[in-house]
């Protein structure tokens, strides 16, 4: 495995890992946690790819880096980005038959009152 990238920001080493996990290459996001407990400049969270797919995850993170002027990465970066964002489908909303509320597809329950959520793609 060899070294991608280094932040101090967590949020930033997560949205890079889902986004290059996303894209099929084989990561690790390093010192995630410690990063945030320990507020020292020599800690920060690291995305480590395997040698086979460095040179592509190298390429999407140029990408998505010179898509913001900022040098940040950013979710709205990542979905606009020249490689065409994600290549996950966006997540429905599953409405809860007993209290009408919304809860995100992956859910197997309503989080407002725990009922069972029926999913329309779902065999009955």
């Amino acid at each position: 495995m060899r070294r991608l990238h280094r932040t101090r920001q967590s949020v930033e080493g997560q949205l890079l890992y889902q986004y290059l996990t996303a894209h099929g290459l084989r990561c690790e996001l390093r010192n995630e946690f410690a990063a945030q407990a320990i507020p020292l400049d020599a800690i920060m969270v690291e995305i480590w790819v395997e040698s086979e797919d460095f040179a592509e995850a190298a390429s999407i993170l140029s990408s998505v880096h010179a898509a913001d002027s900022g040098g940040k990465l950013s979710l709205v970066d990542i979905e606009d980005s020249p490689r065409g964002g994600l290549s996950v489908p966006p997540e429905r909303d599953v409405v809860c038959p007993r209290c009408h509320e919304r809860s995100p597809s992956h859910f197997g329950e309503c989080w407002n009152c725990q009922n069972d959520l029926v999913h329309p793609s779902a065999p009955r």
